[in-house]
């Protein structure tokens, strides 16, 4: 309450955000969506997608899951509404599989081997970019590299080109008795620069539901569904001459939140609970310049969390778990450009150990080593890039003792047609990923039987870029193919609540898929226009293991079909946003038999937005969202009931 108290104080400021573009990107902002890179201009990949701040802005979402679900090739996982847990997949990889990167340093939980998205904030974010590879030129964390796939966020505190003083806050209100404030500040002199934000949420959460469970309707209200949370951030970052920079970042959260079971299981006295509180410390040195880069950083974070039963069915009569994740891990990652090709290589050494205070979980510790050695080529109309790295994995706990070694080999190539008109990529990577300790240890969870699993990746990707070709329009279209195999695919499914879940190995698995991208601009005169952006998924996860009883079917919450729409007027002050999502069928759990089916849902969210700047020094605005707008009754997960119309004001204030 003491962090949360200290910016309650700013609720009258507000946030409001700079126009902008995404394509194309320019060297000042493409050194914004990434850490410590050449200044050089380089195009879109068809392997990319980037939103912007303009786009983070409008869509005002809870959190970063609602960034990420724009994604093509992307499955959001929800679990319910606020404060609900949220994990994503990106063509056919579960979350453990993605590197989530601030600020160019990597955010992990051993614990859980992935990120919660629905506990990560948006405000304050500048650009959100995803990945299936990084760029050649940037140099983070080197077991980010190791990653099947690849989600950025950089915050205002990473923005070098900001000058003098910025104060931005918010204070929203919404359904379900919603309340937040949100207050960040930067300055920036010749040589030093500081930021700082701070967030208090909470909500009742108590939302009606209906659910069809068989043939019969049930209708309810959503209990212990109560959410409070707090972020706070401060950046110190210092500047030297040739470009060198210094940075020492620090970020925490405090959590309380209930925990409601699933609807069909559902009863009026479920009193579960989850506190967590979060916090990292991270420094890093390198410089910047035209042809040789280099970064050393290091990474200090630890994690606590309690789940609180306090009238389960046992001898003891309640459950008290404590849980207590710690990492530390630092590299070193360089790049150099020569006449004719590029080099990059690092090392990163990685530690993590979780306490508990239950007796039968031990200590898991495990040690990584990561090593990379990559080249790059540009000829003609072709760019060849290849990377090699090496990963030595210690696990060591109660009965276990194994050391995994692993070569993770990737290779790119590009095809440049017509100067930047069109583009062919192919893209080939393989890759490795443990257990985490809560798939391997947890008693209600864990499975100590569980294989880790081996990827193989392949993207061939085509993107074309459409001049004004139809009355101010400006077209980009981007198809793409892929096909990923996977060898022990961890599966994971829900059971009694977001704590409860059963863990298993799909010996076997291949991921077909294919999408299609599309953005339109068309410019009406000063700094009005119209923006559509569309794009559509199809993708088999599927069983392919010899003689399995599930063989060809489609893997536990893998919709085959994805798809959003959305189309956005600006100018003038003002911003108008519809936004459309769209997720087919698909079964909740292996077995592809009709008891297991889940129906497809569509969502249309609704927001409009007015700023005005007085005197050039202060910029006040109001936004007004509305979600789910044709209150469909859905549910991700089978049972999870997702909440129905509601409601987000939000009103700005900006010192400039």
């Amino acid at each position: 309450m003491i962090v949360g108290g200290m910016f309650l104080p700013a609720i009258v400021f507000s946030q409001e955000i700079e126009k902008d573009t995404v394509p194309p990107l320019t060297v000042k902002n493409m050194d914004a969506i990434d850490v410590h890179r050449v200044r050089e201009v380089v195009m879109v990949m068809p392997v990319m997608k980037t939103l912007g701040k303009e786009t983070i802005e409008a869509l005002n979402t809870d959190d970063v899951a609602g960034l990420v679900s724009k994604v093509p090739g992307a499955t959001v996982k929800s679990y319910g509404g606020l404060g609900g847990l949220k994990t994503v997949s990106l063509r056919g990889l579960g979350g453990q599989h993605t590197a989530v990167v601030i600020d160019g340093f990597q955010v992990t939980n051993a614990q859980s081997g992935q990120m919660n998205l629905g506990q990560m904030q948006s405000e304050g974010l500048i650009s959100a970019n995803a990945s299936i590879v990084q760029r050649f030129l940037t140099l983070l964390p080197v077991a980010s590299n190791f990653s099947s796939n690849y989600l950025g966020f950089t915050t205002f505190m990473n923005n070098r080109y900001s000058r003098g003083k910025n104060v931005k806050a918010a204070i929203r209100y919404g359904s379900f008795t919603r309340r937040e404030a949100y207050v960040q500040g930067d300055r920036k002199g010749s040589k030093w620069h500081l930021g700082a934000f701070g967030k208090y949420r909470d909500a009742g959460g108590a939302y009606p539901y209906q659910f069809l469970n068989g043939a019969t309707i049930t209708k309810g209200v959503r209990g212990n569904n109560d959410y409070q949370d707090m972020h706070f951030g401060v950046k110190v970052g210092r500047d030297f001459k040739e470009d060198q920079r210094l940075r020492v970042v620090y970020r925490s959260s405090f959590i309380d939140q209930g925990l409601p079971g699933a609807v069909i299981f559902y009863n009026e006295s479920a009193d579960e609970r989850m506190k967590t509180q979060d916090h990292r410390i991270m420094v890093d040195y390198g410089n910047n310049v035209w042809t040789n880069n280099y970064r050393f950083y290091l990474n200090a974070g630890s994690n606590h969390l309690q789940y609180i039963d306090p009238t389960t069915l046992s001898a003891v009569g309640q459950i008290h778990d404590h849980y207590r994740n710690y990492s530390l891990n630092g590299g070193y990652i360089h790049y150099k450009r020569f006449e004719r090709f590029e080099l990059k290589w690092g090392g990163e050494e990685k530690i993590e150990i979780l306490n508990s205070n239950r007796e039968d979980l031990g200590q898991p510790l495990r040690a990584s080593t990561f090593g990379l050695a990559g080249i790059r080529r540009k000829f003609y109309r072709f760019e060849l890039e290849g990377i090699g790295g090496i990963q030595l994995i210690h696990d060591d706990n109660i009965e276990v003792k194994k050391l995994h070694v692993q070569f993770t080999p990737n290779a790119r190539a590009i095809c440049h047609i017509r100067g930047d008109k069109h583009t062919l990529e192919f893209l080939y990577k393989r890759n490795f990923r443990l257990p985490s300790f809560n798939e391997l240890y947890f008693g209600e969870v864990g499975n100590k039987d569980l294989r880790p699993e081996v990827a193989h990746q392949f993207n061939l990707g085509w993107r074309w870029k459409i001049k004004e070709t139809f009355y101010r329009w400006r077209w980009h279209i981007n198809p793409q193919t892929y096909f990923n195999r996977v060898r022990n695919k961890i599966v994971a499914i829900p059971t009694k609540n977001l704590f409860v879940w059963s863990m298993q190995n799909v010996a076997e698995a291949a991921v077909y898929g294919a999408l299609f991208e599309t953005q339109a601009v068309c410019k009406l005169g000063g700094d009005k226009r119209f923006e559509f952006l569309g794009n559509y998924t199809w993708q088999r996860v599927i069983d392919v293991t010899p003689n399995a009883i599930t063989y060809g079917d489609q893997v536990a919450y893998a919709p085959e079909h994805t798809a959003n729409a959305d189309i956005m007027f600006v100018g003038k002050g003002m911003n108008i946003r519809v936004s459309n999502n769209f997720v087919s069928g698909r079964y909740a759990l292996n077995q592809n038999v009709p008891a297991n089916f889940l129906d497809p849902f569509w969502t249309m969210d609704v927001s409009a937005g007015y700023s005005y700047t007085i005197k050039n020094k202060h910029k006040v605005g109001v936004q007004f969202n509305v979600r789910n707008l044709t209150n469909e009754s859905y549910a991700f997960i089978r049972s999870y009931v997702m909440p129905g119309r509601h409601y987000l004001l939000t009103l700005k204030y900006e010192i400039l």
